[in-house]
């Protein structure tokens, strides 16, 4: 009980006063959907000590804005942040999957277009993550998901996972256990994406 409380100490003094000094954009991956009893830390999902995000924010001593959106395409984000004139130099994160059947070509050039927009080089682009293994995607998924992965490797080599980081990222989060409908992680799959994603931003003190 005693850790408990600490632990939802250590989120409220993150979380209040201070500018924001970690933006997370994307999808229903960056916002960390949960299930269950968690929902209804969807009210307020800062508070929610089991996000992957949360998680690492608290463990860097940042202060997270997080404008994570279910469903949300990459030309939405992309408008979003060119509106947005708040959060243009601290670290990002970008975890959007591909949704609604979009073009990958288009998908990078909105992705371009958005990182355009940051004042910093210090950002992280997620890689594509496939359902689990017992929810195969379609085969036009699986082709558009490497062809966007290929791009943003080719063309931001610095600010994404290696091949071999990645394999090793989609290597683990592919089994069933670590998600709770195929797709979104459950407590499981948010721990492995903390550890990856708090590890690769503390390897480059951001």
């Amino acid at each position: 009980m005693r850790n408990r409380f600490l632990w939802v100490l250590a989120l409220l003094l993150v979380s209040c006063g201070g500018e924001d000094t970690l933006a997370i954009r994307g999808d229903s991956t960056a916002i960390a959907s949960r299930s269950g009893i968690a929902k209804v830390y969807n009210l307020v999902p800062s508070w929610d000590g089991k996000r992957w995000w949360v998680i690492v924010s608290s463990e860097l001593g940042r202060k997270p804005f997080n404008d994570g959106v279910g469903g949300q395409d990459m030309h939405t984000m992309r408008v979003k942040m060119e509106a947005d004139q708040s959060h243009r130099k601290i670290t990002t994160i970008i975890y959007d999957r591909r949704n609604d059947d979009e073009d990958a070509q288009a998908y990078v050039a909105d992705l371009s277009a958005a990182v355009a927009t940051l004042q910093t080089d210090h950002f992280l682009i997620m890689p594509q993550v496939a359902q689990s293994a017992g929810k195969p995607e379609t085969t036009d998924q699986v082709a558009a998901m490497a062809e966007i992965d290929r791009q943003v490797l080719a063309r931001w080599p610095h600010n994404t996972f290696t091949y071999v980081e990645r394999q090793a990222f989609l290597g683990e989060l592919s089994a069933d256990d670590t998600r709770f409908d195929g797709l979104h992680r459950n407590e499981k799959g948010q721990m492995i994406e903390a550890r990856y994603i708090g590890g690769w931003l503390k390897q480059r003190g951001w």
